[in-house]
């Protein structure tokens, strides 16, 4: 009879303990979604510009996890800018006369007085002058990001390696308005070396992340990324707009 006490009890034992392993699975594969919030400066390296230009990113992100395996969505907002310039052609400004174009006699009076009718007459240098006046050009882009990855998560900090595509809508631009070196100047034309940019682009990007669990509800993280453009920015990378 003892035995049989016994067998019912490591019977009852096994149960318990399989009824315990099957709550810690269900645990370890329940879904997990998080919200955060990025900031992501960037240097963008064109491989037919020695002049880098450099970007910073803000947005939020949406994270899901299920047991280790992650996607990833957001919105941001992209601010970059271009260095531009204005070949100015003019004719510096000397000064002014007044030119007579006629006269005429008043003859009301006791006296005859004479009237004379004139012209300003602004007169500029016949030799023609250039000038450059830089511009700096700012955009501002939207961004939808879609990661797919992984992630392996410790005690404290979790390491994740994840990939996808991002497409960016350009939403704002400001390009500012020649700046002319002189008053009074005669314009004989304006050259506008101004990059073109396209209004939609896409990225591959893939990063590495380490994350630091401050709390049950907060992680602080670094991921460096590194980012393809499948096609060039720019319509016409040495575009020029003459205004005469």
């Amino acid at each position: 009879n003892n035995s049989k006490i016994l067998e019912g009890d490591n019977t009852d034992v096994q149960r318990q303990d399989i009824v315990e392993e099957n709550i810690i699975v269900k645990h370890r594969i329940k879904p997990q979604i998080s919200l955060g919030a990025y900031f992501s400066p960037e240097v963008i390296f064109y491989p037919s510009d020695a002049d880098n230009k450099k970007a910073y990113t803000v947005g939020l992100g949406l994270n899901f996890d299920y047991n280790g395996f992650v996607i990833e969505s957001g919105l941001g907002l992209s601010f970059s800018e271009d260095n531009g310039n204005y070949k100015i052609d003019y004719e510096e400004y000397l000064g002014s006369y007044e030119d007579l174009l006629s006269i005429t006699f008043d003859t009301t009076g006791p006296t005859v007085t004479p009237i004379f009718h004139t012209t300003t007459i602004d007169v500029y240098d016949s030799l023609n002058k250039i000038s450059i006046s830089q511009a700096k050009n700012n955009y501002t882009y939207l961004q939808i990001p879609l990661f797919f990855g992984f992630v392996k998560n410790n005690r404290r900090i979790s390491y994740s390696l994840k990939g996808g595509p991002i497409m960016s809508f350009m939403i704002n631009k400001n390009i500012p308005e020649v700046v002319l070196p002189e008053d009074k100047i005669k314009v004989i034309k304006i050259d506008k070396n101004i990059p073109t940019r396209i209004n939609t682009n896409w990225q591959f990007a893939i990063n590495v992340g380490f994350a630091y669990k401050l709390s049950n509800h907060l992680n602080i993280s670094i991921e460096p990324t590194f980012r393809y453009y499948l096609r060039s920015v720019y319509n016409n990378d040495n575009n020029i707009i003459t205004t005469k």
